[in-house]
């Protein structure tokens, strides 16, 4: 599959985009948490304005010490960290900048979509996703500008499969076991 285009057209759309951020009271500066390097440079160097950029780490207790230092508005990360949990860094990010907004990038791996779905980040896309020609990086834009929790089309599935399963318990379970 050939990103380019995709890549191209994402930051047209992405720009305009921005106005959204700008108009909102959310600081214009954002720390990056990821396992995944290579992410993290790709982010960096598509970044329209790389001085807002206040840590990129790997870590957890180096994306805390970078959020005592900074007090970033955005924290950006993935579920799982080279040393550290995601999930657990975006709630005590809190704790440090009581009005960060943070935004988690996952994969399609069912068990971190079923977690992230359900924690308290304020919004929760897949790469898939963000590139993807729906805008939905886009849509989650500005759905966090608006304050507004965000939770991409694949999460809401995922949480709605779990759901219906609840709901629709296998045949072979007991009255007891349901």
């Amino acid at each position: 599959m050939n990103l380019l285009s995709d890549v191209v057209r994402l930051k047209g759309l992405l720009a305009p985009t921005m106005g959204w951020l700008l108009s909102s009271e959310i600081r214009l500066s954002a720390g990056f948490a990821s396992s995944r390097r290579l992410l993290l440079f790709g982010i960096y160097q598509s970044a329209q304005n790389r001085r807002r950029t206040t840590f990129m780490v790997t870590t957890a207790a180096e994306a805390m010490e970078g959020l005592n230092h900074h007090k970033p508005g955005l924290l950006i990360l993935t579920p799982k960290l080279e040393q550290g949990d995601g999930l657990a860094l975006a709630k005590q990010a809190r704790s440090v900048v009581p009005d960060i907004r943070t935004i988690v990038i996952c994969d399609l791996d069912h068990d971190d979509l079923l977690a992230v779905g359900r924690s308290d980040v304020d919004a929760v896309i897949t790469e898939q996703e963000f590139f993807g020609a729906d805008q939905q990086g886009r849509t989650m834009i500005i759905a966090i500008s608006l304050g507004q929790r965000y939770r991409s089309p694949a999460v809401k599935a995922c949480l709605d499969e779990e759901e219906q399963g609840w709901r629709n318990p296998p045949p072979e379970l007991t009255a007891r076991e349901q």
